[in-house]
């Protein structure tokens, strides 16, 4: 058995953006012994986070709870309807801009969707729709992509031990950076160095 709890700004956030009213207009539907495949799945994203080291992502985890959220408000509120979700509107040129700026600005830091629709002045649930419409992928996706290329930059130009390379791309400690780096190069960051030095 896994408990989930999501903070209630996340949930108020989905139904304001889906229903575009407050929490009390939308509420969760007490709900027992159900099957949910997609909660379940989210679930099972989390639970594998959490066992291969990588829940320390803030943004990975962010954008799971953004999901649950929604898909709790569509599925389980007391104004859940059958249908699709709003149509995503494309996000304007200048605030597509100073988001990227603004991965670029904090690459190495605690970069959450919340941060990054502030920037802006959008809902977090809507920038993570439209970021995906305009890039073709989530916000958790291009960090970690930009995150592992500043990596592969420092492991080429640099003499950093691999720790500090980790923490200095954005990862949250050494595994958190192989992980991933094994994942979109195909090897570990010291082997990477060491073909590239050899």
């Amino acid at each position: 058995i896994l408990q989930v709890y999501l903070r209630g700004s996340i949930y108020q956030a989905a139904v304001s953006e889906i229903y575009n009213c407050d929490i009390s207009g939308a509420e969760l539907v007490p709900r027992f012994a159900i099957l949910d495949p997609m909660l379940e799945q989210l679930a099972v994203a989390i639970t594998t986070a959490l066992r291969e080291g990588t829940a320390e992502d803030g943004l990975y985890i962010d954008t799971i709870a953004q999901m649950m959220a929604v898909h709790l408000a569509r599925l389980h509120s007391s104004r859940s309807r059958p249908g699709r979700m709003p149509l995503v509107q494309t996000i304007s040129g200048w605030r597509m801009r100073r988001v990227i700026e603004y991965i670029e600005e904090n690459l190495d830091g605690d970069l959450s969707l919340q941060a990054m629709a502030a920037e802006v002045d959008i809902s977090p649930i809507y920038l993570a729709r439209a970021f995906k419409a305009a890039i073709g992928q989530s916000p958790h996706r291009y960090v970690l992509a930009r995150r592992v290329e500043r990596a592969k930059e420092l492991l080429r130009n640099t003499e950093m031990p691999v720790v500090d390379v980790a923490l200095s791309a954005g990862f949250s400690s050494q595994s958190h950076l192989s992980y991933w780096f094994q994942r979109y190069v195909g090897v570990s960051p010291a082997a990477y160095r060491q073909r590239r030095s050899g």
